[in-house]
């Protein structure tokens, strides 16, 4: 993410800092789809958007998104883009994300069982239902990188 990106992602962030979660409006996905359209110039998942909720915005069950979408799970869906690999630490750097990549972390209370955000070098950002939600670096269970060939 360049200089330029970094700071519209910033002034995006500090836009949205207490719009809170709305199903297929602003909601995990359309956030950080939207957050790496500003910093990569494209959704990491446009496909998926809105495709989660009834035409009357109720959730899918997750075995209604295991038949629609053909995966067991999050992570595995994830895999499955184009233009997106997981990305691991070093193990010398305290699991030190950087900018620029998706996240997930498992949280029971959601829909899909994951909540998902993006990093900002030393912490981490979600959507949660009141606004965007800061945590420390370490609060995350899976992370993908931008590949450079989509």
């Amino acid at each position: 993410m360049n200089a330029e990106a970094r700071l519209e992602l910033m002034k995006y962030l500090g836009e949205i800092l207490h719009k809170p979660f709305v199903p297929v409006e602003h909601d995990c996905l359309t956030f950080t789809n939207k957050c790496w359209e500003i910093m990569y110039g494209y959704p990491w998942s446009s496909d998926w958007l809105g495709g989660y909720f009834t035409d009357n915005k109720r959730p899918l069950t997750i075995p209604q998104l295991q038949k629609k979408f053909g995966f067991e799970d999050l992570p595995e869906a994830i895999d499955s883009l184009a233009g997106m690999s997981r990305f691991t630490p070093a193990p010398d750097t305290d699991n030190y994300l950087g900018s620029g990549k998706l996240v997930i972390r498992k949280v029971e209370s959601t829909m899909i069982g994951y909540a998902m955000g993006i990093s900002l070098g030393r912490s981490l950002v979600y959507l949660g239902f009141k606004g965007l939600d800061y945590h420390s670096p370490e609060y995350y269970d899976l992370a993908w990188q931008r590949v450079e060939n989509k």
